[in-house]
């Protein structure tokens, strides 16, 4: 038995969620990352190689689940950024979390 999940070879390609069920997953090879949808709709990067090569990238600006930038790494947000309650963001040491907050 095989399990086959949606997959793309076009560089910067990324599933919309329309293409994916919640927890259903897709790939882009080229890319090296691995595509999910949460229960918001949304469509979340599992992996990558930490190259980016889109002129935009888009987020969520509200963290729902918790969420720790892992030590060494740096994260960015842009805009105005809701936590939920009860969720945390976790900055590892050597980390930095960068929040651009343009009007």
């Amino acid at each position: 038995m095989k399990i086959k999940i949606k997959r793309s070879e076009t560089e910067c390609s990324v599933p919309s969620a329309s293409d994916l069920d919640v927890g259903e997953l897709a790939m882009n090879s080229t890319d090296k990352k691995i595509f999910t949808k949460d229960s918001s709709g949304l469509i979340v990067e599992l992996g990558g190689t930490g190259k980016t090569t889109n002129a935009l990238s888009q987020h969520s600006y509200t963290i729902s689940e918790n969420y720790s930038i892992d030590t060494g790494n740096n994260a960015i947000s842009v805009g105005g950024i809701t936590i939920n309650s009860g969720k945390y963001v976790e900055i590892s040491s050597a980390s930095i979390w960068a929040i651009i907050w343009v009007k």
